[in-house]
């Protein structure tokens, strides 16, 4: 009796196997590249502006001893076509921390410029310069005393870029 059985030959698994491995890697770059390059898209526009919105320590920067407000610098050092609308400011005590969003041309009942009154609408300083920004902050912390700040950039899209250290704030000075 003869033996009829057939194999598949060497040369056609090879082939075959190559052919999967092809498809496999084509189907997950399908599916990696579009969300690689979302991500990637959305922090390059963090990117134009890491490092240049900063607290400017000072006389201005410090914290009222009674716990009703704190004064905080803002400082930008943009380039050109960095689109900014404001900042996300975050205060913090020993116990808890609280956002406050500074939005040009928007108003906050609890955020002045200094000099200003509290609900009035408020600016963002241009490239280069400062802008001093007084919370009221005894509704949300009471007497507790503000120990640090944290500045982030608001995008017009509304993205928060954070990044920035947390800067310690003083009490202000009589």
């Amino acid at each position: 009796m003869k033996n009829n059985k057939k194999g598949v030959s060497g040369i056609v698994t090879t082939v075959l196997l190559i052919l999967v491995a092809i498809t496999a890697v084509a189907l997950i770059a399908a599916f990696l590249v579009p969300f690689i390059k979302g991500t990637l898209g959305e922090s390059k526009d963090c990117l134009s502006v890491l490092g240049k919105v900063e607290v400017v320590q000072g006389p201005y920067t410090c914290y009222d001893a009674t716990g009703s407000a704190v004064g905080i610098r803002i400082g930008r050092s943009f380039g050109e076509n960095v689109g900014v609308s404001g900042f996300a400011v975050v205060l913090g005590s020993d116990s808890k921390s609280k956002r406050y969003d500074v939005i040009s041309g928007g108003s906050n009942s609890q955020i002045s410029e200094f000099g200003g009154s509290y609900g009035s609408a408020l600016n963002i300083p241009a490239d280069g310069e400062q802008t001093t920004y007084v919370f009221d902050v005894s509704s949300d912390f009471g007497t507790e005393a503000i120990t640090n700040v944290e500045v982030s950039a608001i995008l017009p899209n509304d993205k928060v870029c954070t990044g920035g250290a947390p800067t310690s704030i003083p009490v202000c000075s009589a």
